[in-house]
């Protein structure tokens, strides 16, 4: 677990530092990261519905997307 709120964390950090002028880089990024929190929820060979909840979560208060928008 502590391993996931570190990816996340770092990916956050290394998003937040960048300088976005244009909506389609965010959204290319944000789909980025979205992959990369579904693979490291499916390190254990399964992804459940709490891990899925984990990363629609993420999507909606660390990155401040749109409840309505986040489709997990």
């Amino acid at each position: 677990r502590y391993k996931r709120y570190k990816l996340i964390n770092l990916l956050k950090n290394i998003l937040n530092n960048q300088n976005y002028q244009d909506n389609k880089n965010n959204n290319e990024n944000l789909e980025l990261l979205c992959g990369l929190m579904i693979e490291a929820a499916y390190t254990d060979g399964q992804i459940d519905t709490a891990e899925l909840n984990k990363i629609k979560m993420s999507l909606i208060n660390v990155f401040a997307e749109d409840s309505k928008e986040v489709d997990v």
